[in-house]
């Protein structure tokens, strides 16, 4: 371990109020964690089609060959997010697991709209 990262690490989880936090070298390597810590071999995400390049062929092609999927959105259009992310807006059993990466600045009005906390 860098023990100067490790400081780091723990002034940023103190003022964030988290238990511990993660420092990265680069924005990618942190959206690589993120995802990979959450989706797995057949999960789907839903993002914004206005992505940073490197994260949209990260979404596009890297977690597709592992099996993630991910379906584009524009987010302006709440019709185009509901019909990406259907079993959040029609009741519906669970089926497979779906992990979804939201840009809440972006999706979060729509969800509370629908009555999510």
């Amino acid at each position: 371990m860098n023990p100067t990262s490790d400081v780091f690490e723990q002034r940023v989880a103190a003022l964030e109020g988290g238990a511990a936090a993660l420092a990265t070298a680069s924005g990618s390597a942190a959206i690589s964690y993120a995802v990979q810590n959450i989706a797995l071999a057949g999960d789907h995400i839903v993002a914004c089609k206005n992505l940073y390049g490197g994260t949209y062929n990260l979404f596009a092609n890297t977690l597709k060959e592992q099996g993630i999927t991910t379906t584009f959105v524009d987010p302006d259009n709440e019709e185009e997010i509901k019909a990406a992310i259907p079993d959040f807006f029609m009741p519906k059993p669970w089926g497979t697991r779906t992990a979804i990466l939201l840009i809440w600045k972006l999706f979060l009005p729509l969800l509370t709209k629908q009555g999510f906390p």
